[in-house]
């Protein structure tokens, strides 16, 4: 595993990332293969352009695996990743208490309506929280006296692990998960993502239908170098005809090659048009 120089602690994250590559002569379309990452993504993480990523959770996950494919340290690249955020925070922090007394960004505005509404419920989940933190330690010491009475066999053991299970409820960290796996990603491909989008990328002369939701979007050829994507909310049926080679793609993940007839892609069976044999294991690098 490559270490990482603290003396670098002043290039940008894409910097850092786009001169490993090129230490190394790879190309960007090499590793999205391997990766199955787009190499458009790819390219933003080299820009920093952080926002052309569908999303927070993909931004993590997809620097981690490029930065362990890199021989980097993910977890280094992760913490710069999270200064980033800070400091874009700060920085528009910055620019709205340099805006002159009584005026605010529409957006901030906007955000201050909506959340008088929603303070009801923001008292109820601190109340959960704290509840269910006494109900831990509550528990913990029920166990402690229960396991010291006459009579009952001494468990240390377990005493210890309860009380410290007891205490670290105080410190709620969150749960550690592989968010680099291929499946952990396709099974989180449609979770948060309120529409379906569909991208297909044309290697030759095609003849192509798509509805989505009932409504056809398109019907006609695409020729070679063609590209268009279509967004809907439940399913989409794909119609090819003539089929010359077309590449197919799901919020940003390439899907298996389609054969010519009509395929009914939704959210119960979208897992069907990935490869079963990436499902089962880890992208190709952990």
């Amino acid at each position: 595993m490559f270490q990482y120089d603290d003396e670098k602690g002043m290039e940008s994250i894409g910097s850092i990332l786009r001169q490993q590559r090129e230490s190394q002569k790879l190309k960007l379309e090499k590793i999205a293969e391997e990766l199955k990452i787009r190499s458009q993504y790819l390219e933003a993480l080299e820009n920093d352009e952080f926002e052309l990523l569908p999303g927070r959770l993909y931004q993590r996950s997809f620097l981690k695996t490029y930065a362990q494919f890199l021989d980097l340290d993910p977890l280094h690249i992760l913490r710069m990743f999270d200064q980033y955020e800070k400091s874009q925070i700060s920085l528009r922090k910055e620019a709205e208490e340099t805006l002159p007394e009584g005026r605010k960004p529409k957006e901030e505005s906007i955000k201050d309506r909506s959340t008088l509404h929603k303070q009801p419920q923001s008292s109820k989940s601190r109340a959960g929280y704290w509840f269910g933190i006494l109900a831990g330690l509550v528990l913990g010491i029920f166990c402690l006296i229960y396991l010291a009475k006459p009579g009952i066999k001494k468990k240390h053991d377990i005493a210890s692990e309860l009380s410290a299970a007891a205490i670290e409820s105080l410190n709620v960290e969150p749960e550690v998960v592989d968010t680099t796996s291929f499946a952990w990603r396709l099974d989180n491909l449609l979770r948060n993502s309120a529409e379906m989008t569909l991208r297909i990328e044309a290697k030759g002369d095609s003849w192509v239908r798509v509805t989505a939701d009932k409504k056809t979007l398109f019907s006609g050829f695409i020729t070679a170098g063609m590209a268009i994507e279509f967004k809907a909310n439940d399913y989409f049926s794909i119609n090819l005809g003539k089929n010359e080679g077309v590449e197919t793609y799901l919020n940003g993940i390439e899907m298996n090659p389609l054969e010519k007839g009509i395929h009914r892609l939704d959210r119960e069976n979208y897992k069907s048009f990935f490869s079963s044999g990436s499902v089962g294991q880890d992208s190709p690098t952990p």
